[in-house]
This record gives C-alpha cells, sequence and structure tokens, in this order.
C-alpha cells in the first residue's frame, strides 16, 4: 500500500481509537466502575502493551536524566489532565468535554509565544480568537452540562497544553513512542499507588472489563502507537490535521450511544473550536 494512503489509514484509526474513550469511560461508570480503578487500569495496561512495543522498535533511549523526567510528566501533568478529563465526564457530555479538550493546540500555540518567544503572526493571532469565541460558545451549561464539568474539560485542555510545552522542550531527540511509552508508565505507577491507597475496587460486573481493557488497549495504547506511525508516514502537520477528526468522532458517538445532545450554541462553538484547530495545525512551524 501506498505509505501516504496508509499512514491517512493510520491517523484515521488513531482518531476512531482516541476518540471513543469519552463514550466507554461514561458507559463503564455506568456499570459501576470507580474512577481511580479505571484510570489505574487504564495506565498499566497501556504501559504493559507500550513498553514492549519501544523496545521491539529498536529505538535509543533517552538518558536516565531525560527518563527521569519524563516519569515526572507522566506522575504530575499527565496525571492531572487524565483526572480533570475523567471527571468531567461525570459532570458533562462526552462531546462537550472532548470539543472543549481539542481547545489545547491553541493554548499551545499562545504558549509557545508567551514562554519561548516564537512568532505569532496575523493569521494565528485571527485562529486564536476564533478559538476563544467559539469556547464562549460552547461553556454554555445545557442537558446534561454542569458547570463543574465544564470548568473540570477547560483546566483539562490548559493542562495538556502546558504538558506538550514542557514535552516538547525536554523529550526533544528522544523517539516519540519511546517517550509515551515512559510517560504512560509513570501515570501507571501513580495511578496504581492512589487505587491502593484508596482500595478503590476492581470492575464490579463482568460488563465492566472489557470496558476498562477497552480504555487501556483501544484509547489508549493502539491510539498511541498508530498516532506515531501514521505520523512517519505523513508528517506531524498532516497527523495534526487528521487528529481533528477526534471530538467529531466522540460527538458523533456520544450521540449514537449515549444519546447525548448538544445545543446549537455548543455545536458552533465546536465547530468555530475544530476550525481554528485545523488552520493552526496547516501552518508551518515559525
Amino acid at each position: 500500500m501506498n505509505p501516504r494512503a496508509a499512514g491517512w489509514i493510520l491517523i484515521a484509526v488513531s482518531a476512531v481509537s482516541f476518540g471513543s474513550m469519552g463514550v466507554l469511560v461514561k458507559l463503564a461508570y455506568a456499570r459501576g466502575v470507580d474512577p481511580f480503578s479505571a484510570l489505574a487500569l487504564r495506565f498499566v495496561i497501556a504501559t504493559a502493551a507500550l513498553v514492549p512495543l519501544a523496545v521491539w522498535r529498536g529505538r535509543r533511549w533517552p538518558s536516565g536524566r531525560t527518563i527521569g523526567l519524563l516519569l515526572l510528566f507522566g506522575s504530575c501533568g499527565y496525571v492531572a489532565h487524565s483526572l480533570c478529563f475523567f471527571t468531567a465526564l461525570k459532570h458533562a457530555s462526552a462531546g462537550l468535554t472532548s470539543l472543549l479538550l481539542y481547545l489545547y493546540p491553541a493554548i499551545v500555540a499562545l504558549g509557545a509565544v508567551i514562554f519561548f518567544g516564537e512568532p505569532l503572526g496575523r493569521g494565528r493571532i485571527v485562529a486564536l480568537a476564533v478559538a476563544l469565541a467559539g469556547t464562549a460558545l460552547a461553556v454554555s451549561p445545557g442537558p446534561g452540562n454542569e458547570l463543574r464539568g465544564i470548568v473540570l474539560a477547560l483546566g483539562c485542555a490548559f493542562i495538556y497544553g502546558a504538558y506538550i510545552l514542557a514535552c516538547s522542550r525536554v523529550a526533544r531527540g528522544v523517539d516519540p513512542l519511546t517517550s509515551a511509552a515512559i510517560i504512560i508508565g509513570g501515570a501507571a505507577v501513580i495511578y496504581g499507588a492512589v487505587a491502593l491507597a484508596r482500595g478503590s475496587p476492581l470492575p464490579p460486573t463482568p460488563a465492566g472489563w472489557p470496558l476498562v481493557a477497552a480504555i487501556g488497549i483501544v484509547c489508549t495504547a493502539v491510539a498511541i502507537a498508530t498516532f506515531f506511525a501514521a505520523m512517519e508516514r505523513i508528517g506531524p502537520t498532516s497527523a495534526a490535521i487528521g487528529s481533528t477528526l477526534e471530538p467529531l468522532v466522540t460527538v458523533l458517538a456520544g450521540a449514537l450511544v449515549l444519546h447525548e445532545e448538544l445545543a446549537a450554541p455548543q455545536i458552533l462553538g465546536g465547530a468555530l473550536i475544530l476550525a481554528a484547530v485545523a488552520w493552526l495545525a496547516s501552518r508551518p512551524t515559525p
């Protein structure tokens, strides 16, 4: 198969895998799965899949100092991001949570200007303004969307944006899949310890286990592996543009599986956010 065609197929698989997580998490909650158990099992399962894959690829592993920093990012940044996301899903729809999370590329673009002195340019200023306007429309509470869920989803976007900015400096020159395996491993250690300390129960029903397994394998390990495989074939810009399918998958899956509804302003706001992100992703790096 043509490498470019294969790359677009892989990015579609990644987007569907990532995009289905919000719906699977809400289904797991409905079957009595404890949030901290779900998070611990998600990262333990994903680590068990990603670390052997990273070793099999045979890429050079980073220095001990860099590994320590990546583990720190996993145990702090990724833990905070995922905790906000999983908690937001208890108080807001999967579709709205995903749309608000996707504000993070605009946050990364703005943070690169503030902290790293990268030029912004008139086009990027317009894109950021459009993304903020979309956020203002999307944050209006509606059926099933509590204010705390909206705040947590926005917090998730800001935390993830900060995490990406930090990783962009620390993980330079490191194989991206190897970095992801180390970071996910750091999150697995923290969530495993928290779940044990809290006495979080394992999934109480047989129906909960396949959902948790799918969150760890499909929504995390497969999603990450196929994203980086796609990036090697079509480049980071095209991969970033393709990843804008993720919130659309979540919105559609939420409507079909969970019968979620988004109000007209939230649909318009989400469309503005995605348009701004797609434009930002299509621009060359300054």
